[in-house]
C-alpha cells in the first residue's frame, strides 16, 4: 500500500522547521515510505589494470600561441615483472606522428614512480581515491596531469598542463577509452 504523503505535508514541515536539516531530510523520506539513496564508493585508480591491454584516446591540445589541434593516442599495456610498460602511437593533426613509452612502477600503496621517453627526469604519480596524479619534467616544462576515472572504470578523462616559469603554455583535455571494457 502507497502512503499518500500530501495530507501529511504542512504539519510535517511545520515540525521539521524545528529539527535540524539532515534530521528533518530523514524523517520525511520516511514519512513517506522512501530510503535515501545509497552511497556509492568511487572506484580506485589502479594503473597496472586500467592500462593494461589497449586503449584509446582522443583528445584536445591548446598551446598558448596557436590554435586548437585534434590528438589521438592508440596505447597498449603490459606488465613486465615489477614494472607497467605502455607503448603509445601518437597522432597530433598537422603534425608527423610519434611513438613514445612509459614505465611505471609501484614505490609503495598508491604511489609510483618511472620514465617516459620525453621526459627529461623522473615520472612520479600518486593515487588519490579514483584520481591519478602525475608529474614529470619535459624540455617544454613542468607537466602535471590529473586522470579520473569513471565510475564504470571504461574510460578516464586527463587534464594536462605545461608550465614554464609558472605560467601555463599548454594544455590538453582528452578522454582514454579501455578497448576491454571494465577493469
Amino acid at each position: 500500500m502507497r502512503r499518500d504523503c500530501t495530507r501529511f505535508a504542512a504539519p510535517s514541515v511545520h515540525r521539521a522547521m524545528k529539527l535540524p536539516l539532515p534530521l528533518a531530510f530523514t524523517l520525511a523520506l520516511a514519512a513517506c515510505g522512501m530510503t535515501p539513496p545509497a552511497a556509492h564508493a568511487s572506484p580506485v585508480f589502479d594503473p597496472f589494470k586500467f592500462f593494461l591491454g589497449r586503449s584509446h584516446g582522443d583528445a584536445q591540445l591548446k598551446i598558448i600561441t596557436k590554435d586548437y589541434k585534434s590528438v589521438s593516442v592508440d596505447s597498449v599495456g603490459r606488465v613486465d615483472g615489477d614494472t607497467l610498460v605502455i607503448d603509445q602511437h601518437i597522432s597530433v593533426r598537422g603534425e608527423s606522428s610519434k611513438d613514445r613509452q612509459w614505465r611505471l612502477r609501484r614505490d609503495g600503496p598508491g604511489k609510483y614512480s618511472g620514465t617516459l621517453t620525453e621526459a627529461t627526469g623522473p615520472v612520479t604519480a600518486e593515487v588519490e581515491g579514483d584520481r591519478l596524479h602525475i608529474r614529470y619534467p619535459s624540455k617544454d616544462g613542468a607537466v602535471e596531469q590529473w586522470l579520473s576515472l569513471a565510475p564504470d572504470t571504461t574510460y578516464a578523462d586527463n587534464r594536462l598542463t605545461v608550465k614554464k616559469l609558472g605560467i601555463v603554455v599548454a594544455t590538453l583535455e582528452e578522454t582514454i577509452t579501455r578497448r576491454g571494457g571494465p577493469m
